[in-house]
């Protein structure tokens, strides 16, 4: 039997137990949980990334308004970090001074202190933006235009003009790219992804025909981040998908304006989104592509403060996200779920329609040995 979608075992069965569930409820979604919210900090402070064990990147005043780290309630500070997120196994970006007016990426353990030095030195700084457990760290080389860069082991692999900005366990990378039309010869920054290791660029083409886009972040399934439209139209949030390359928008709040920053390995998705008239931005969860949340009314916030971009979010759905407090200082904040019955309960369904996704298979049913799940054939008969 061919697997459709690149799912197999426990994960394809699980997919399939999600979409018919799906169907047989006509689509309906579970509401996200309500959260409570830690400030990060007590001076001003802005967060970069989360990871799976509720350790956060960030910068903070608390520390001389350098980079930071935050593990268990500890700001520590985090010497020369260049503002990256931070790895499953709670390492960050930074710059090694290298002794000769050059400086090296490098990756800050938070928990240890250590720096494992990841690519080779520059002489203009080389800026990390994420890392995997593996070590590997992506970022771009601040030359003149910037040049994308996959860092491991002391030495760098080059993907263009542009930025690597996402990776994941597998080692796939995720970002933004200068993209020459062949026919025109126009250019434009467009969302790529890339295999393990390879110069092999996929190309993620901008939504409805939009000027450009950037993939922000991306998991072992899933790259997300923002398409511009045309003619001044504002932005939309996107999700695209590793294994069939479908990549959709996301709704906003009703303003011009929305942007995904972060996804967790059940697909959920967090962002901005513009509100009505654009009279001010929020920080938002997707829970299915027309599902939208503002997290301002499902969080325990004092009164007069207000998020307004959430930037990642982990697999227990803790969230991490950017606002500002009651005078307007810029504040970092975690939210956590209050119980783990709505960790459960606010888990994303697949990001598209049980329709959609049946339709994605229609390509292959021709294929010899093609069996198609029992939801997509109940769908049919409708």
């Amino acid at each position: 039997m061919i697997d459709l979608l690149g799912l197999a075992g426990r994960a394809r069965a699980a997919w399939l137990m999600a979409m018919s569930a799906l169907a047989l409820t006509s689509g309906a979604h579970a509401a996200p949980a309500r959260y409570s919210v830690t400030a990060l900090s007590s001076g001003h402070s802005l967060a970069y990334g989360l990871n799976e064990r509720g350790d956060v990147s960030l910068a903070a005043d608390d520390v001389g308004g350098g980079t930071a780290g935050w593990v268990k309630g500890v700001l520590m500070p985090v010497p020369m970090g260049s503002g990256s997120r931070v790895s499953s196994d709670g390492r960050v970006g930074v710059l090694v001074d290298n002794g000769d007016g050059r400086q090296t990426p490098g990756l800050f353990d938070l928990r240890t202190g250590a720096v494992t030095v990841v690519g080779p030195p520059h002489t203009l700084p080389p800026i990390v933006r994420d890392a995997n457990r593996q070590g590997v760290a992506v970022g771009y080389a601040s030359e003149a235009p910037p040049n994308a860069k996959v860092f491991s082991g002391g030495s760098e692999l080059e993907l263009g003009q542009g930025s690597v900005n996402a990776i994941n366990s597998q080692g796939e990378v995720a970002g933004t790219l200068w993209h020459t039309d062949p026919l025109s010869g126009d250019g434009q920054w467009w969302a790529f992804s890339a295999p393990p290791g390879s110069t092999a660029i996929q190309w993620i083409a901008p939504i409805n025909g939009g000027l450009s886009n950037e993939a922000v972040a991306m998991d072992s399934q899933r790259v997300v981040g923002v398409s511009d439209m045309n003619a001044g139209s504002g932005s939309v949030a996107f999700y695209h998908h590793l294994r069939n390359g479908l990549t959709v928008p996301l709704v906003g709040l009703g303003g011009s304006g929305a942007g995904a920053l972060g996804v967790n390995t059940h697909g959920a998705i967090v962002g901005w989104a513009a509100t009505p008239g654009d009279a001010d931005y929020r920080a938002v969860l997707w829970t299915g592509r027309n599902q939208v949340h503002d997290l301002n009314p499902l969080s325990d916030l004092p009164a007069g403060w207000l998020l307004y971009e959430a930037v990642d979010i982990n697999a227990k759905g803790q969230i991490v996200a950017n606002g500002t407090d009651a005078a307007g200082n810029p504040k970092a904040f975690l939210l956590t779920p209050v119980s783990d019955a709505q960790v459960r309960a606010a888990a994303l369904r697949p990001q598209l329609s049980p329709r959609m996704l049946c339709d994605q298979l229609r390509p292959w049913e021709r294929l010899a040995g093609t069996r198609i799940p029992a939801a997509c054939r109940w769908l049919r008969a409708r």
